[in-house]
């Protein structure tokens, strides 16, 4: 469905920045990355989100403002409040937890974790030679994904638990 296609957009969206992914941990953990978004409903999660924020909204129009005069305002500020306070604060906290997920996906399937955070080092530099050519700036507050600076610093403290799975990866290999 949508979470699919999503996950593929992501995934033509990094292909783009020619030489973000350098190697297969890089490659493996943002496979697993969009596969944690799957595993973590988290499409399912931000429409409830809306979804909620649309009944309240509705609920109390109609209590409220039952001559409608107020609603062309309320629907354009309720839109706007619910996008920066719940939706992108949410979202970037879906983006911290597949990132963690996909880290501990990569490293069960024999990719090294002390590797893959390399990658946000190295879309963090395609972020600012971005900004620096283009001359915007996206604040963290405003954007769907967190920076990605944040990013390799909360992969970095997931890695200790990924390597546990990485090192039971590898001796059920050699076992086989």
């Amino acid at each position: 469905g949508s979470e699919r296609q999503c996950a593929v957009s992501e995934l033509r969206g990094v292909e783009k920045r020619e030489g973000v992914v350098q190697s297969n941990e890089q490659l493996g953990l943002l496979l697993g990355h969009e596969l944690s978004h799957v595993i973590h409903n988290h499409e399912d999660d931000r429409a409830a989100v809306l979804a909620t924020a649309a009944g309240c909204q509705l609920v109390l129009l109609a209590l409220l403002d039952p001559t409608g005069v107020l609603s062309l305002v309320a629907d354009f500020c309720t839109g706007v409040l619910a996008r920066f306070a719940v939706y992108m604060p949410t979202s970037r906290q879906h983006e911290l937890e597949a990132d963690a997920t996909g880290l501990r996906i990569a490293a069960r399937a024999g990719f090294d974790p002390c590797l893959a955070p390399r990658l946000f080092d190295r879309m963090a530099a395609h972020e600012e030679e971005n900004s620096r050519q283009t001359g915007r700036v996206v604040p963290s507050w405003a954007s769907t994904h967190p920076r990605s600076e944040d990013r390799a610093a909360a992969l970095m403290e997931a890695v200790q638990g990924a390597s546990e799975l990485f090192e039971r990866s590898l001796a059920d290999q050699a076992v086989q």
